[in-house]
């Protein structure tokens, strides 16, 4: 049961990675899009790039 738990553990942080990494790759091409539209780039994109 406790080899289980490791497994599960891991799949839930690599999900969790994976979700991060995905939103910050969608804000940076946002932004990118924007900036290159003329478009003002919000302050909070800034954290996300």
């Amino acid at each position: 049961m406790g080899e289980l738990a490791l497994v599960a553990n891991a799949a839930v942080a690599l999900g969790l990675e994976m979700l991060v990494g995905l939103e910050r790759e969608r804000h940076k091409v946002h932004g990118e899009a924007r900036a290159f539209a003329g478009l003002p780039t919000s302050g909070l994109l800034k954290v996300f790039v």
